[in-house]
């Protein structure tokens, strides 16, 4: 990803102090963009799960630790898809009851 600055915020020429109407005005553009950018990665990392479960969870499969996915721990692999199945079968058993 290419780094970028941020174009200097407009202030008013009517401002008393321009400097500090130019630094609060570089805080909320900043604030601004760290949202935008937080609330990007939110939606890629919940795509990136939802992935993950459509391609390996529901079918029962492992992903391959070496290619691809070796960010992901083998036994936090494990515990995840116990507690997704858990979640699962509770949720048949309350359906059926």
């Amino acid at each position: 990803m290419v780094n970028f600055t941020l174009p200097a915020p407009e202030v008013d020429s009517d401002e008393e102090d321009p400097d500090e109407a130019e630094k609060i005005a570089r805080k909320i553009m900043e604030q601004k963009v760290k949202d935008w950018a937080l609330k990007k990665m939110a939606e890629l990392f919940k795509n990136w799960k939802k992935r993950l479960n459509k391609l390996f969870v529901k079918k029962n499969k492992t992903p391959d630790f070496n290619k691809g996915y070796e960010k992901i721990k083998e036994n936090l692999w494990r515990t995840r898809n116990q507690r997704k199945l858990w979640k699962s079968l509770q949720k048949m058993r309350q359906m059926l009851l």
